[in-house]
């Protein structure tokens, strides 16, 4: 995919929001220390992490909540 066509994807995503601009935000925003690592997409897919992970997660989303 060429770099104007990124722009305009990214300019589509912006302007509709939702789901699809806040995975591509998190998948820009958060590098993976290691290709195994998945970033959640919905919040059922948090039990699949490690119980740390699934609390780190759970509050993150729980800030976010009472943030909005």
């Amino acid at each position: 995919m060429g770099e104007n066509q990124d722009e305009t994807k990214l300019t589509r995503l912006v302007k509709e929001g939702g789901m699809n601009l806040m995975g591509l935000l998190l998948n820009k925003a958060m590098k993976p220390s290691s290709s195994e690592f998945k970033i959640p997409v919905h919040f059922r897919d948090i039990v699949h992490l490690p119980v740390q992970l699934q609390k780190a997660w759970k509050e993150a989303c729980c800030k976010e909540l009472e943030a909005l």
